[in-house]
């Protein structure tokens, strides 16, 4: 029974701080990992009331969060684009697309998890482009340079590229801002009426905006480096600059006729760009790619919330060499599938996965999970009878649907799930402020809390070889809104228990040794209570082990595509 102080609407003082770390929030990225520090601090005897005070909040909240602006405290890869004022991207030290904005995307051809294509860097640019990526692989934190680029239709221009640091706090990454795209003519008034330089020092400016060499400028100009080296410290001292870039910049801000474009993070697009999408009449659009031999033995794969369905190359080429196509879905939320069966997160991915092999006229297929993609692929099991041969899940999954069964997980993922399934209002308000933190701070915001209690799986996402296939990942679970958050968090507190005896075929599972989450003497206590379910537990390894032992995780694969 409420007390005096609920019943007349006033807050108790740990309900006013739960409450204001919820508002603080909305405008410090800071303020979800507070929001949840403070859940997490109150006895269990007062959670009820203060989520009974809590709601009296939540209309208000809900009306903040829609209508403020992005939080404050923006830093990491995707700080590094989100207000540029032309096309831009970060990518790893191996040039893997980590973030880009819409004008980068369609101005360099960048997909986040794809390549940078280093056909676009002008002959002179090349060499210092490789002392930026030694910089980068070596940990610096700063490095600037300026390289010359030809982009599509031909255009010349120049890109500014320098360091940043991601949220995880490594690796170092690479960033390219296309900062001059064709001279304006109104900027050599601008330049000699706002800022005094000469009519030859405007010539110089404009030389060294379209060329960054100055050698070049002093060969075009017939007179010597030191002499163009002279001018352009005089232009510096004038323009109030402290070297090329900057001035570079400054210019690029006086040529721009819409500062604003091209500065907003890109829309989901898959990075392999096999994508294809079909409509189920009355019910939405899914999505799906395909990894492996066009046209080889099909097999289907069901991806979690975090792993995504990118698997790395070492996995692909033996997708290859094995003749299997193995088709991606991408689930109900996710990235651009807006599949509604009008069930919950488990019902909606099951009927999409038979969606999908209608589709293909697939009438059974061996189904590969990752992680809690098990629970869709177990559901698609029991719910038709035939249809999925085997399966195999790489990662690990345990039921989770009661306060029991969460007890041996990290608090942020134990609270999370007890949220999604006791106070959906209060789970929803954290996750709409989590997805403002995510555009303040970018995908590894999320990634860092997910794995910050795995040693094992932060060192795996931290490499530059999964770094930009984990930021696709986090850009396709957060493409369309929040509640594909919330939803998935209900999907992994789902009863699995209850569908393991329908499912009518072999699962094995490979699950990592070191998983906070889902620990191995649960996953095979588990196995022990159904005959039709085997494991294997990877050594040094956490719930992220298909990205951290990939050679395991692709043999295997074969092995179980060749035994079903």
């Amino acid at each position: 029974m409420a007390d005096a102080s609920e019943r007349d609407g006033v807050l108790d003082a740990a309900t006013l701080e739960l409450v204001a770390a919820a508002y603080r929030g909305i405008y410090d990225s800071d303020g979800f990992d507070e929001l949840i520090e403070r859940w997490h601090a109150l006895a269990p005897s007062r959670r009820e009331a203060a989520a009974r005070g809590f709601s009296l909040q939540s209309e208000g909240l809900r009306a903040a969060v829609s209508g403020a602006p992005d939080p404050e405290n923006a830093s990491g890869a995707f700080f590094a684009i989100n207000h540029a004022t032309g096309p831009a991207l970060v990518m790893s030290e191996d040039h893997a697309i980590v973030a880009a904005n819409s004008a980068g995307s369609t101005v360099f051809g960048a997909l986040v998890g794809g390549h940078f294509d280093r056909d676009i860097l002008r002959e002179e640019a090349r060499p210092e482009f490789a002392r930026l990526t030694a910089a980068c692989r070596e940990g610096q934190r700063e490095y600037h340079c300026l390289l010359p680029v030809t982009l599509p239709g031909g255009r010349s221009a120049v890109a500014a590229g320098y360091l940043t640091q991601s949220e995880l706090g490594r690796p170092t990454l690479i960033v390219m801002r296309a900062i001059g795209i064709g001279w304006d003519e109104r900027v050599s008034t601008l330049l000699q009426s706002q800022f005094a330089l000469s009519e030859a020092e405007t010539l110089i400016a404009r030389a060294l905006f379209e060329t960054a060499d100055v050698a070049r400028i002093s060969r075009e100009r017939g007179t010597s480096i030191r002499t163009v080296r002279t001018q352009l410290r005089e232009i510096y001292a004038k323009t109030g600059t402290s070297g090329q870039v900057e001035l570079v910049r400054l210019i690029s801000s006086l040529c721009a006729r819409q500062p604003g474009e091209g500065g907003a993070p890109s829309q989901w697009q898959d990075p392999l760009g096999r994508e294809r999408q079909f409509e189920v009449p009355g019910q939405g659009r899914i999505a799906f790619s395909w990894m492996g031999r066009e046209g080889g033995r099909p097999a289907l794969l069901i991806h979690g919330p975090f792993t995504g369905y990118i698997l790395r190359d070492e996995i692909q080429s033996r997708l290859e060499a094995d003749n299997i196509q193995l088709f991606a879905i991408h689930r109900p939320g996710f990235g651009n599938t807006t599949f509604r069966a009008g069930g919950d997160a488990v019902s909606d991915a099951s009927a999409a996965v038979a969606a999908l092999l209608d589709h293909l006229q697939l009438a059974s297929v061996p189904v590969v999970s990752l992680v809690s993609g098990l629970v869709p692929a177990l559901q698609t099991a029991a719910d038709h009878p035939g249809r999925v041969r085997g399966m195999l899940n790489l990662g690990g999954c345990v039921s989770a649907h009661t306060p029991e069964l969460r007890r041996h997980m990290p608090p942020r993922q134990r609270i999370l799930l007890s949220l999604a399934s006791s106070n959906p209002m209060l789970c929803d308000i954290a996750a709409r402020i989590g997805a403002r933190a995510v555009r303040a701070k970018g995908p590894e915001f999320m990634l860092s809390r997910l794995y910050e209690h795995s040693p094992r799986d932060l060192a795996a996402i931290s490499d530059p070889r999964v770094f930009s296939l984990l930021m696709a990942t986090v850009l396709m679970l957060t493409a369309q809104d929040h509640k594909t958050f919330v939803r998935d968090l209900q999907l992994i507190g789902h009863p699995i228990d209850d569908l393991l005896p329908r499912i009518g075929s072999r699962l094995h599972i490979l699950a990592g040794a070191e998983d906070p989450v889902f620990p191995p003497d649960i996953v095979e206590a588990m196995a022990a209570r159904h005959q039709h379910i085997t494991t294997e537990i990877v050594p040094a390894a956490g719930q992220a082990l298909v990205h951290s032992h990939p050679e395991q995780s692709a043999k295997a694969m074969s092995e179980f595509f060749k035994e079903t």
